[in-house]
């Protein structure tokens, strides 16, 4: 037995269990640790600490900190060569949120490349397009914008309207977009990189990697150097209308000089970031951050320590590998950062639009999106379309697995997919969810009530008003 071990162990535990007794912290033990390793100071708590203790402490505080920095994928690289100065797990997956929109703006700048566009060419706002939830812009269906301000706001205010409307614009339809979207991620070699939107929203088929998302990132930079003045832009203006950047690296970092950020609660805070320093340019891609600051302030840290540094990894960032497409599942970040349990969306009856497929009727919410997962997975490279969601059926108040916003006949076409291996599936067309509209009779009857129900109301206050004599 060392010397003195006895009691510095009880000193140790003394100071860690009464900082985590003393807090109400409502964070992870590492977390927890990591905080105390911040502000701790011996001196204050009158402890005999000896050398031993002191050391100790150093090391565990150490472990604990390095293990919280690393807490999601990232990577860091020259943006002119790719060469990786650091990362940390960059062929994890990850849900990629509305770094999505980087391979949007990536073919729209494709389009106008070859000619098929132009950066004053008009964009029609659809209704499909409109429907799209925030963030978005919310012009009214039939509008008209041009691709360059489409692109501006597209990257600056992560717009999910004008996401998909610059997918009607460059391939007609979202499904032949997403379609394109999909191989250029092979030829790019983003393997393990599958899109199902073009604008990030939640899907549990939409995955990518730091890695992936770095090699798009150097395909933007080093291709379409025209075009970079888009990712520095701090804000843009619609009309009367102001929108500020999300990406505050761009504010708090100098040289920081784009590209792009994303969110929701699957993935937690992402940025795919990038900054110059004496005609030296990196590019920080950092997945699952806990909050926005969180994630600027991780960018800002991954490209000042690229910047310190002329050592590198030996390897380019297309030099390491992908966990492989959907052997593993992202880690889901939505209990820590939204504090809830789902990320498909409950939507209203009145919001699924289109036909649609429905893949069972359940209790509660849980089980409903964990169907709802598994067949939305089993339609990757066979349906580019459509929005998966859980909808309350107003004749039972079940809740219903569905995917809405397809064509009848892909509706179809995906029940006769299913039914192959046995899989629940039906379809439905427009309206099917949506409650019958009350008779006239019964809206009268609804009018007279409230109308003497604020009868009433009046002469009750009426009353108390008038003094006694």
């Amino acid at each position: 037995m060392i010397p003195g071990l006895e009691a510095d162990t009880a000193i140790v535990l003394t100071i860690f269990s009464d900082f985590l007794s003393d807090r109400d912290l409502g964070t992870s033990p590492f977390d927890a640790t990591a905080a105390y390793c911040a502000a701790l100071n011996l001196g204050e708590k009158g402890l005999p600490i000896s050398r031993f203790v002191f050391v100790a402490i150093l090391l565990a505080c150490s472990l604990v900190q390095s293990t919280v920095s690393s807490a999601g994928p990232s990577i860091v690289f020259e943006a002119a060569t790719g060469d990786v100065i650091h990362s940390d797990s960059p062929g994890a997956p990850w849900y990629p949120a509305s770094l999505t929109k980087l391979m949007t703006a990536y073919l729209a700048f494709h389009a106008i490349r070859d000619g098929k566009l132009t950066l004053k060419s008009k964009l029609v706002m659809t209704q499909h397009a409109q429907r799209q939830p925030a963030s978005k812009v919310g012009m009214p269906v039939g509008s008209k914008i041009t691709l360059e301000k489409a692109l501006q706001v597209l990257i600056v205010r992560s717009a999910n309207d004008l996401a998909v409307t610059i997918a009607e614009g460059v391939s007609g339809s979202e499904e032949q977009f997403v379609k394109l979207m999909n191989a250029w991620a092979r030829r790019l070699g983003m393997t393990g990189t599958y899109f199902a939107n073009p604008h990030g929203l939640p899907d549990p088929r939409q995955v990518s990697t730091a890695r992936d998302m770095g090699l798009l990132a150097k395909a933007i930079v080093s291709q379409f150097p025209e075009h970079a003045k888009i990712f520095k832009m701090k804000d843009v203006k619609i009309g009367k209308r102001r929108f500020r950047a999300w990406n505050t690296l761009l504010k708090k970092m100098p040289g920081a000089d784009g590209l792009k950020t994303g969110f929701i609660c699957s993935s937690g805070y992402n940025l795919v970031g990038s900054a110059t320093r004496n005609g030296r340019r990196l590019v920080a891609v950092v997945l699952g951050a806990k909050s926005s600051s969180a994630r600027t302030n991780a960018a800002q840290a991954a490209l000042e320590k690229g910047f310190a540094t002329n050592s590198k990894e030996g390897r380019t960032v297309g030099d390491y590998s992908n966990g492989g497409l959907f052997q593993s599942s992202p880690y889901d970040m939505k209990s820590v950062v939204c504090k809830r349990k789902s990320d498909t969306p409950l939507v209203s009856p009145w919001g699924v639009h289109g036909w649609g497929v429905e893949f069972g009727r359940f209790e509660n919410r849980a089980k409903a999106h964990i169907v709802l997962r598994e067949n939305l997975m089993a339609l990757r490279n066979i349906i580019y379309t459509g929005r998966g969601a859980v909808v309350r059926d107003y004749r039972n108040k079940q809740l219903a697995s569905i995917m809405y916003g397809v064509p009848q006949q892909q509706a179809r076409d995906i029940c006769a997919h299913f039914q192959k291996s046995n899989t629940a599936c039906k379809t439905f067309e427009k309206g099917y969810f949506k409650p019958p509209k009350p008779p006239k009779s019964a809206k009268k009857k609804k009018r007279k009530k409230k109308k003497k129900k604020r009868a009433r109301k009046k002469k009750k206050k009426k009353k108390r008003s008038t003094p006694k004599s």
